[in-house]
């Protein structure tokens, strides 16, 4: 489990991870913000934790046996706030959301090597990105981008199999069916019958909405529908 506060200095914008089963802290608390971190997630196999800040950074920790979490990677591209990150279901790369009105997808510039990553798409957005989250695999093997904003809008994104650059935006869902103020999470999972997603999101405007994202296919193009 992964924890933060409010912080205005250095040394209160550390993520302190503690030990599900003894509820013990994990290594040493993890310094390097500089203000109040936004959000944290772990990898899907858990060797890695992800946070991004104000300080409009994002820092990685990877596990070591001996020491826990250790710093291994930082970066300050966005030009404003990261409100929101998120793991790919594979692990191999992740995404940032940002006020600075951008979705950075990273991946490591070199494969195994997670000391060096790179921006390999940045998403525009006509206003602040606040949330986002990535889709289960699907079945045809197309990665799935749902990224919230701030006037209440989600974006829905996607990629062919193994290619992180080329992104495609499939659907917007406008205030009439999303929400009508700022984005605060986002989070889905699979229809049952593997038709598409559920995508809950919640929002400023005081509300929850689970929605079904169907996947149409129309002719040789995968496209997304509500």
């Amino acid at each position: 489990m992964a924890t933060a506060c409010k912080a205005t200095t250095a040394d209160h914008a550390v993520v302190r991870i503690y030990d599900t089963e003894k509820w013990q802290p994990v290594g040493k608390p993890l310094a390097g913000h500089t203000l109040t971190v936004t959000r944290v997630a772990f990898s899907p196999d858990d060797r890695f934790v992800l946070s991004v800040s104000r300080d409009r950074s994002w820092r990685l920790y990877e596990y070591k046996e001996d020491n826990g979490y250790i710093p291994v990677a930082a970066d300050r591209t966005h030009a404003r706030i990261i409100w929101d990150c998120a793991w790919a279901p594979e692990g191999v790369a992740f995404a940032t959301a940002s006020r600075d009105k951008t979705v950075k997808v990273w991946q490591p510039k070199v494969a195994d090597n997670f000391e060096q990553w790179a921006a390999v798409a940045t998403l525009k957005t006509v206003e602040a990105a606040t949330a986002l989250t990535f889709a289960p695999k699907s079945t045809d093997g197309r990665s799935t981008l749902a990224i919230g904003l701030e006037n209440g809008a989600i974006l829905i994104y996607s990629c062919p199999q193994d290619n992180w650059v080329d992104w495609r935006l499939d659907l917007t869902i406008d205030s009439s069916t999303a929400h009508v103020d700022h984005i605060h999470r986002l989070e889905c999972r699979p229809c049952t019958n593997d038709a598409g997603m559920q995508l809950a999101s919640c929002s400023e405007d005081n509300t929850l909405k689970i929605l079904t994202v169907c996947t149409v296919q129309s002719g040789s193009e995968t496209k997304h529908s509500t």
